[in-house]
């Protein structure tokens, strides 16, 4: 079943750069992504001078941890499972992005 997002929440989810990153990084793979791997990704995605540093990927996970993933989830954008750390991608599900 397909999640009908309104305009609203659509642009209020994909107005910050961090969760953009996540769903495009997360867009990439059907199977399920550690959270440290998409951190890094996600944080490689937003970082404009090569790698990015170990405290900016600790940051970005703190941050998707906390706040980012279960925003997604609640929006039935992802399913993390915060015991084991693993995001899998949902937005396929989603009747307009």
């Amino acid at each position: 079943m397909a999640v009908d997002l309104g305009e609203s929440e659509r642009y209020r989810l994909l107005a910050d750069s961090t969760r953009r990153a996540v769903l495009t990084v997360l867009d990439d793979t059907a199977a399920p992504v550690a959270l440290q791997s998409l951190a890094r990704d996600a944080a490689a995605a937003r970082y404009s001078s090569g790698d990015p540093p170990d405290e900016v990927v600790e940051q970005t996970t703190v941050a998707l941890h906390h706040n980012h993933l279960p925003r997604l989830a609640d929006a039935g954008l992802v399913e993390y499972d915060r015991d084991r750390k693993r995001v899998v991608d949902c937005s396929n599900e989603i009747a307009v992005l």
